[in-house]
């Protein structure tokens, strides 16, 4: 996602992250709960979270892709962490742009990933110009891989691979799940 740009979907409001107490305590809670961080291989103190989040912030300035926050339109809080963003490590399919979320557990199954989805694929496409997105989550993380099917993103099995950043301490968050979808195919999708 361009981070100049808010997208407003029917529930919440795509924006960029910032520096303030409330988005700082919300971006912690995302990079330190057990359960959100179950398919990722580490949780962030306070003080490294707050350093992550910094350096998102900056790179707001020279990128055309970023991770935003999720907020809610009636109460302005963050409930998740979404975005479109260039791929930052080497693979068969990149370079490329990857759509990805992740929310606070009393979000989940709610539609809120699959919402914000959808509209960030239609900015990929129709703004960006982007002619393919892809996700890829661990193998083991079937609700993130249903969220790609809803979309309309499919999986080729030669397509998936072992994320290279993932160390021998988290090996079974290894194995990665990579879904596609093309321009031309969400365009034909329900005759978009």
């Amino acid at each position: 996602m361009n981070p100049n740009t808010e997208i407003e979907t029917e529930r919440m409001l795509l924006r960029p992250w910032n520096m303030s107490e409330q988005d700082r305590r919300a971006f912690h809670f995302l990079m330190s709960d057990e359960q959100v961080r179950q398919y990722y291989p580490t949780e962030k103190t306070r003080p490294e979270s707050d350093a992550s989040l910094e350096r998102l912030v900056a790179s707001y300035e020279h990128s055309q892709f970023a991770w935003v926050a999720a907020c809610l339109k009636e109460t302005s809080e963050p409930i998740g962490f979404t975005g479109l963003a260039k791929v930052d490590f080497e693979a068969t399919f990149s370079p490329t742009v990857e759509i990805g979320w992740m929310y606070k557990p009393t979000c989940w199954k709610r539609g809120f990933a699959s919402e914000a989805a959808r509209a960030l694929l239609k900015h990929g496409f129709n703004d960006l110009r982007l002619d393919e997105i892809v996700a890829f989550t661990a193998e083991i993380n079937t609700p993130s891989q249903a969220v790609m099917r809803s979309i309309g993103m499919s999986n080729d099995p030669n397509d998936n691979f072992d994320h290279p950043s993932i160390g021998d301490d988290s090996a079974h968050l290894r194995p990665h799940i990579l879904y596609r979808i093309s321009r031309d195919h969400w365009q034909n999708q329900k005759g978009r």
